[in-house]
């Protein structure tokens, strides 16, 4: 761009101004110009000859299809294409992480040589996200743009990352992770897949507690503290129901559905127990216990938990975005809005010309 604003930055240097970038592209600017003008004289042509009646309103339709045309042959310039095969095609890591069948995440350490949205387009959860637009919740836990407790075992532990890329020619130190030791799942050369059986499971029960009203003072908690994440939950509110712990129980919950925007869970509770879905809270999410309403408690500072009275089934997360169903219904409301003033445009038109005929 003639404008960008870097250009005195990036090639003053090289002795290059922004006047000379202007002449060096003189020629495109040139025919740019002329393109424009051209559009903008077909598009008044449209009008003048609509207006005088010389031409029916189609010749206005088809006046929109102008910027349509330009747009594309000036975007396509900087829009290059490459054979997605060479970069997207299914390989010995893919397969191996979607042979899987349980929910866990990958972390990546070797981002140099697989790009973090790689594993994501294979449908494999990965830790910190594949667009760096994450919740800005989840991304204080990560540490920011920077990402800088993403290799602290606390928090890998408590996003799941079960599966970790890592350089074939490094270690973790032992007990890096916790007491269970980590192992190599697999080795492809300079790149190992190290399993870390110390990571939550995406669905967990718990019947103990502890009530944070900072979010940083949690966060540096989960970082810096040895206690185990799976017993005891913290949350931002104290829950309402009353919990008694029990060192032996068997009560569980397992994943039955997930998909995009709903998660089934079925359950088998004898007790009060708090339910830990290592998803991102978010509040389009709704949530149903044996089909009644129930209410979404913000866990760890960014996960999701729900109080679950003994003797539930299933519990059952639904994305119900009224955001979402309120810019359909706009979006629905002006294209209908639009078809009706080119359908009163036809009909007008029409009529008219069978008056003059009629005449």
């Amino acid at each position: 761009s003639l404008f960008y604003s870097n250009a005195s930055q990036t090639m003053v240097q090289q002795g290059v101004s922004k006047a000379d970038v202007a002449y060096m592209n003189l020629s495109s600017i040139q025919s740019g110009l002329w393109i424009s003008f051209l559009c903008t004289a077909l598009a008044a042509g449209a009008v003048w000859m609509y207006q005088s009646k010389k031409a029916s309103i189609v010749i206005l339709c088809g006046m929109l299809l102008i910027p349509v045309v330009n747009s594309v042959r000036f975007n396509k310039r900087f829009v290059s294409t490459t054979d997605q095969n060479q970069i997207w095609s299914e390989n010995q890591f893919t397969r191996f992480f979607t042979e899987k069948k349980e929910k866990f995440r990958v972390m990546n350490f070797v981002g140099g040589t697989i790009k973090e949205d790689f594993l994501p387009h294979f449908g494999v959860d990965v830790v910190v996200g594949y667009h760096g637009n994450q919740l800005k919740w989840y991304d204080k836990l990560l540490g920011g743009p920077n990402k800088r407790n993403q290799a602290n075992p606390n928090f890998l532990n408590l996003v799941g990352a079960k599966y970790l890329l890592f350089p074939s020619n490094q270690n973790f130190p032992d007990g890096y992770f916790g007491d269970k030791p980590v192992f190599q799942a697999a080795n492809f050369g300079q790149i190992q897949i190290v399993e870390n059986d110390n990571a939550l499971p995406r669905v967990f029960l718990a019947d103990q507690f502890q009530v944070f009203k900072n979010i940083d003072k949690m966060n540096n908690t989960i970082l810096n503290t040895p206690k185990s994440l799976l017993q005891t939950v913290f949350l931002e509110e104290k829950p309402e129901l009353s919990y008694m712990h029990d060192s032996l129980s068997t009560d569980s919950a397992w994943i039955s559905d997930y998909t995009t925007d709903a998660v089934t869970i079925n359950l088998l509770v004898s007790q009060n127990k708090i339910l830990v879905l290592t998803d991102n809270y978010y509040d389009a999410w709704k949530v149903s216990i044996d089909g009644k309403p129930g209410k979404i408690l913000r866990a760890y500072g960014t996960f999701r938990a729900v109080e679950i009275p003994a003797g539930s089934k299933e519990v059952v997360f639904k994305f119900e975005s009224r955001r979402y169903a309120l810019g359909k219904l706009l979006t629905n409301l002006t294209a209908l809005y639009l078809i009706l003033i080119i359908g009163f445009y036809f009909v007008t038109d029409y009529r008219r010309k069978k008056k003059e005929v009629v005449a």
